[in-house]
């Protein structure tokens, strides 16, 4: 465990050939428990506000497939 601190219980059943379930359950018991990232959402960029002033004054195009012949 102090040669690969960021190992888990999955990766430490592998190392030892161990049952996994055993192994995860001695990691919380003494706190050794490697925590697991986040998987919330990602911040979204924050477009700006498109103002016209005219109509056929703003164009967009939304490319799908592009032909590499």
């Amino acid at each position: 465990m102090q040669r690969f601190p960021t190992y888990g219980y999955r990766r430490l059943a592998i190392v030892l050939g161990e049952n996994k379930k055993p192994i995860q359950r001695i990691l919380q018991i003494t706190g050794w428990q490697v925590r697991k990232r986040s998987q919330g959402f990602r911040p979204r960029a924050k477009a700006l506000p498109s103002v016209t002033h005219q109509p056929d004054e703003r164009w967009a195009t939304d490319i799908c497939h592009v032909w590499c012949g």
